[in-house]
Formats: structure tokens, sequence, C-alpha cells
């Protein structure tokens, strides 16, 4: 249910915009346009010698519509030539994104302790694994990564594993109606499924302290595979940086 919930948000919050324009085979040099301009000029004046011999003698009655006739020919083999096509152009505008890979090998079952000697912390007496959990539970990181970025998480320990959430940027509650600024009640509904969505997570089911290794190197070379392209803004590494193993 949480997937299906998360890629339907992520269908959402990408917007696709479809563009419809009719492109001519202009010349693309110079030499190309004074060849396309002295050709047309050269039947132009051929077209209007000719109509002056040809109707010599007929009336005025007739003279305008034969050399009406030969002008639109001339205007038709233009258009043909610079051959006139349509092309639909889309643009998808995508949220950057930042993935989050948290280390989940043994010694992160280890008291974390204080990072800075004689500080005492409320979660120094806690587990590593579970200061973070309750960091990313408890606290405004997340919401503060979604205020700009698609956020997913990750774990690792003799492998990489994931993405076991996939949290979609946060979209602002409110905006500027007519001249007054009252609530979207579209973006608060929205923005209330992505709080949904950050509730649901079940931490406990992947913030697991069981790996037997700690493969930070391959984990972050098979991660930055996987996610990799131009949205990417950054990975956030949670560790300790205790036995590593391989790369």
């Amino acid at each position: 249910m949480f997937e299906n919930i998360t890629f339907r948000l992520l269908a959402e919050a990408s917007q696709t915009a479809s563009f419809r324009v009719i492109e001519y085979d202009f010349p693309e040099s110079r030499l190309g346009w004074i060849s396309l301009v002295a050709g047309f000029a050269a039947i132009f004046l051929l077209v209007i010698f000719i109509y002056f011999k040809d109707t010599a003698s007929v009336s005025r009655l007739w003279r305008i519509p034969l050399i009406t006739c030969r002008v639109l020919v001339i205007v038709a083999l233009l258009i043909i030539l610079l051959n006139p096509h349509e092309r639909v152009q889309k643009r998808s505008d995508r949220p950057s994104r930042v993935a989050l890979l948290v280390d989940t090998s043994l010694s992160m079952n280890e008291l974390s302790g204080s990072v800075v000697p004689g500080e005492k912390t409320s979660d120094q007496n806690l587990k590593r694994i579970e200061a973070i959990k309750n960091k990313l539970k408890d606290s405004s990181v997340l919401n503060k990564l979604r205020e700009q970025h698609d956020v997913s998480i990750y774990t690792f320990d003799s492998r990489l594993k994931g993405p076991h959430a996939v949290l979609p940027k946060l979209k602002k509650g409110a905006k500027e109606s007519d001249q007054k600024n009252k609530p979207d009640k579209n973006e608060i509904q929205k923005n209330k499924e992505t709080e949904d969505v950050l509730s649901s997570i079940d931490w406990n089911s992947f913030l697991k302290a069981d790996g037997l290794e700690t493969r930070l190197g391959e984990s972050l070379l098979e991660l930055i595979h996987q996610v990799s392209g131009r949205t990417l803004s950054g990975i956030a590494i949670l560790t300790d940086g205790g036995a590593n193993s391989g790369v």
C-alpha cells in the first residue's frame, strides 16, 4: 500500500506539458538563403515576363485571374520547398532528489555516546541505530530535505538494500488567490497525503542493525549507479564508519 501511494504521489509531482509547433526547413547557411531568394526572384520575374508576353492580346478582364493563378502556383511551390511540419514537444518538470544511506551493520548496535567529550545528549545512551531512527522519525531532518527534494531511504551492510521509502517533495499548503492570501484546498490535501506517507513508514522493519559487514564503498557505488542523473542533488550517509570491508 505504501509503495502504491508513493509512486502515485511521485507521478503527480512530475508535471508534463506538451507544446505543438509548426517548423519549416529554412536554409541553415547564408549561401542557402541567397540561393533560395535568388531562385524564386528569377522564377517570379520569368513568370511576369511570360505573363506580359502571353496576355498582350488578352483583355484586362482576364489578365488579373491569370497572373493571380501563376503567383499562387509560385507561392505553393515555395511552401512545398520549405516543408512545413508539426512537431510535438513535451517538457517534464521533476524535483531534485536526495538519497539517504543508513548503515545497518552490527556495529550500529553500540551506544552512540557523545560527539563532544563531556557533553551530555539525549541520545548518548541509545544504540546508534536507535539514535538515527529517532532523528529520522522525530526531528525535522526529512521535512527540511523535502522542502527542496524527493528523498529516498536506503540501507546497507554487506550489500545495498532499498529504496525502503521514497518521500516526495513537500508542497506549499497555501498560495495567493485573487488579491488575498487564501489556503488552497487542493494543495492542503496534497500536503496532507505526503505527511500521511511519512507517518506510515515502518522504521523498525528496515532499520535493524544485523549486518555482518560494512561494505560502504561497494554500496555507495551501487547506489550511485542506481540513482545517478541530472536531478540527483546528493547522497547523505549515516554510518559509524567502523569495520569497513570490500572497496
